[in-house]
């Protein structure tokens, strides 16, 4: 028999219109420092004059959805890079569900939908478990007849959830009668800075790149503002600064070198414990008086994550897999994992209004910091309640979009 193939595609954007009490800390940033480096290792040969914006959390929650459906090796590996050990699938599913609830302060969706071919039949468990856990859409299709109109299908379902962000998401014939699986994970997340950029500080000014050249961009400017802020030495004496969006319930946290230092060290002293320690750091450390400078940007990325996810150990998935969890047959396997991210950056963002009132208030000095990213410097998004980073990027070469 014919070895069918499983595609599983992980289509995902942020658009940051910018305008925690956490618990399990620990190694639960593994999967996303680990991620983060392979796609690195694999894609960019090792390189790190070439900006990254991935979604680790996308990631993760699609392989977890498989996971529910696979056996045996298969399961056990990615178990294992996914770390269920440390964080159960089910604590996973907690923080989609939490991830996912209403707020008025931002938006924020995770969407899953599993799009099978009309002959195979899901198998009521993981049936159950992926729309009760994980809140997917199951839908079946005619990939066998209609593999074109299937492909419609799927990339209407994408463009909804990504508020038509990403409209194409597969090409024409990308998708063939051997298709059999298709999950897919879409991110949509937009917010407004609880503390807005000056839009009339804005200027061009030099960044300067990993070549040392340096290039024009638009720097934009945040008037003081009292911020959390970190200096780390497991960072090799990085900065830390967490610009928080509206409602705080989600933040960037702007990771920058040290001045005589550069972006290649800081990534290589960057491990999942060295980055909760930073961010411990960040979370306990008192508010300080900042001046941000950071450079308007929009980034966008597409990734086959099939080879760094071998890096991590995943291998079974992608060829003598047993996914017979999800059908009951033993002939899917995963042919393909795309992942798309599109990020943008700007001023716009509600006011502080408490941001400069304290200062008349104090009665002792408090020093002011200026963090200029105006060099190559690593980002994150986080959802700090279930203590998620969401989006992990690296800008090395600002890209100006529309």
């Amino acid at each position: 028999m014919d070895l069918m193939q499983g595609l599983l595609v992980l289509p995902l954007v942020i658009t940051l219109v910018s305008s925690e009490p956490t618990s399990g800390q620990g190694v639960v940033h593994n999967f996303a420092v680990d991620l983060f480096k392979s796609v690195n290792k694999i894609t960019d040969q090792g390189r790190t004059d070439k900006n990254v914006a991935l979604s680790p959390f996308s990631a993760k929650a699609a392989l977890a959805m498989v996971f529910v459906g696979a056996n045996g090796t298969t399961r056990s590996e990615i178990g294992s890079a996914l770390g269920v050990a440390d964080e159960p699938i089910s604590v996973l599913a907690l923080k989609l569900k939490s991830i996912n609830a209403e707020s008025q302060d931002y938006v924020l969706q995770s969407a899953n939908g599993i799009f099978l071919e009309k002959t195979y039949e899901i198998l009521p468990k993981f049936r159950s478990s992926v729309t009760d856990d994980f809140g997917a859409n199951i839908s079946t299709v005619d990939f066998v007849k209609q593999a074109d109109q299937s492909r419609v299908q799927i990339n209407s379902f994408v463009a909804e959830k990504t508020d038509n962000k990403i409209r194409d998401l597969f090409p024409v014939r990308s998708l063939d009668s051997d298709t059999r699986l298709v999950l897919v994970n879409a991110v949509y997340f937009k917010a407004q800075w609880a503390n807005q950029f000056d839009k009339n500080a804005t200027s061009l000014q030099p960044f300067t790149l990993v070549n040392n050249q340096t290039k024009q961009v638009p720097l934009m400017a945040l008037p003081k503002t009292r911020l959390p802020y970190a200096q780390c030495e497991e960072l090799g004496g990085a900065q830390l600064v967490e610009l928080n969006y509206v409602g705080s319930t989600t933040s960037m946290v702007v990771i920058l070198p040290e001045e005589q230092s550069d972006l290649a060290k800081l990534e290589k002293l960057l491990t999942a414990e060295t980055l909760n320690s930073s961010l411990t750091q960040l979370d306990d450390s008192s508010r300080t008086f900042v001046l941000m400078f950071l450079p308007k940007f929009t980034i966008s990325t597409e990734y086959d994550l099939i080879e760094p996810l071998k890096e991590l150990g995943v291998n079974a998935a992608f060829g003598h897999a047993d996914l017979s969890g999800i059908s009951g047959k033993k002939d899917l396997m995963i042919s393909k994992i795309v992942q798309k991210v599109f990020v943008t950056v700007d001023e716009e963002g509600t006011a502080a209004a408490a941001a400069t009132a304290v200062v008349s208030k104090q009665r002792r000095i408090i020093p002011t910091v200026s963090v200029r990213a105006d060099r190559p410097f690593l980002f994150l998004i986080r959802h700090k309640p279930t203590n998620s980073i969401l989006f992990l990027g690296r800008i090395t070469d600002p890209p100006l979009g529309n």
